[in-house]
């Protein structure tokens, strides 16, 4: 799965998690871009994106992104991994 599939796809995933369904979603964004995220919503989202990839992400890195695209970076690099 390449980056830009991990991206639209999380997309989608933050898009349903905050109800927003016209957020248009980039490496950039950032939760202040999108209403609704914000420490316990965010917290739901990495469930979500832990279930929908079917992968477990590092706690001790996944507070510390700064935008969509540091996201997409870990999950890429947590597949990689296998």
């Amino acid at each position: 799965m390449t980056k830009d599939d991990i991206l639209a796809q999380l997309g989608d995933i933050i898009r349903e998690t905050f109800r927003q369904p016209a957020a248009e979603i980039t490496r950039e964004t950032t939760a202040l871009d999108v209403d609704g995220w914000d420490s316990l919503s965010h917290t739901m989202l990495l469930l979500d994106v832990e279930t929908h990839f079917g992968v477990r992400l590092p706690a001790e890195r996944v507070y510390d992104l700064a935008d969509v695209g540091e996201l997409v970076d870990l999950v890429a690099e947590v597949q990689a991994q296998g």
